[in-house]
């Protein structure tokens, strides 16, 4: 069983800032009952065109570092050229990864990523822009790579051999050992004393390695719908454009003038937790209008996601490497 919809629930019951409006969320599945909700196929120039033990490397190390591309203070974001096109956000750190290899570096190698440097970092971004948390990118890949070295032979694809075929399997599924054996994965908090969790890019991980290799031996699980969605900067925001969730007129005052809310702290923990909440019931919404269960969390995070970039409104800013 998934330790996030669990766990967040003791916020979701203590909610202060943020309202679940159960008639938008009626609403929105009445809405994407009749669209065809697709699951990505992470097929982008700036992701591997194969599919093999590579692509495990790949989308394992990157998620590593997959957080925080807008600068908080700035607000600019990152932006990196890569075939004669420029890459914003996320598709910048993932055009970096791809430039990397196809430049013949063992970027994947964890040999290579225990002692890279921030000359190396540099180099590597190659930014038009800056990328904020650089420092905390360098330590990753040189954490990461020690790990891998001392466990795994120095890749990310030995670990998944290493794995079951489930995500979560009382603390040995793949998610359950991602987040205990790589601190780059770990996501979680501390709520009125107990702990709860969010694990939001060791379950994105797990999605775009389904999506890229289910059903090819290399990463087939059998709880791919025991994901939540995956709680970071841009889903809250895609929420509460249709009126899903609902902020404190503090907490809307915070978001709207991009004022810091700081890691862990109670507006921020029901921002992600009602992210998942709401979402899941979305899901099961959908589900129940169609008469089949049709959507898992996939879809609704990629619909989700897709909401969120047609909305010009700001997202909230966190200054955290969890997402």
């Amino acid at each position: 069983m998934n330790p996030v919809l669990l766990t967040t629930s003791r916020i979701i019951e203590n909610s202060q800032y943020v309202r679940i409006d159960e008639d938008a969320i009626k609403s929105a599945a009445k809405m994407f009952c009749d669209e065809v909700l697709e699951v990505p196929s992470w097929d982008a120039p700036v992701f591997p065109e194969n599919n093999d033990e590579s692509t495990i490397d790949f989308f394992l190390l990157g998620n590593s570092i997959n957080f925080a591309y807008t600068d908080f203070y700035t607000k600019e974001k990152y932006a990196t050229d890569f075939k004669g096109k420029e890459w914003v956000g996320a598709f910048g750190m993932w055009a970096s990864l791809k430039r990397a290899i196809e430049a013949g570096l063992p970027i994947l190698d964890g040999n290579y990523l225990k002692n890279f440097t921030r000359d190396d970092a540099q180099k590597f971004f190659a930014p038009k822009s800056n990328i904020p948390l650089l420092d905390e990118r360098v330590r990753i890949f040189n954490e990461v790579g020690a790990i891998l070295c001392e466990r795994y032979d120095g890749w990310f694809h030995n670990f998944i051999k290493s794995c079951p075929n489930r995500l979560f399997d009382g603390g040995k599924g793949m998610i359950d050992r991602l987040v205990q054996e790589f601190p780059a994965y770990e996501d979680s908090a501390q709520y009125n004393g107990t702990l709860v969790r969010f694990d939001k890019k060791a379950q994105l991980s797990a999605a775009k390695l389904y999506a890229r290799l289910n059903k090819t031996g290399l990463f087939d699980v059998e709880d791919i719908d025991e994901l939540t969605v995956f709680a970071d900067y841009v889903l809250p925001k895609a929420l509460r454009s249709l009126g899903i969730l609902v902020y404190s007129a503090s907490l809307a005052k915070r978001v709207d003038e991009q004022t810091l809310i700081s890691k862990d702290s109670q507006e921020e923990l029901e921002l992600r937790a009602s992210t998942i909440h709401s979402a899941k019931r979305l899901t099961d919404k959908v589900n129940e209008l169609r008469g089949e269960k049709s959507v898992n969390a996939l879809h609704i995070d990629y619909r989700l996601w897709s909401q969120a970039r047609k909305t010009k409104e700001p997202h909230h800013l966190t200054i955290t490497t969890a997402y």
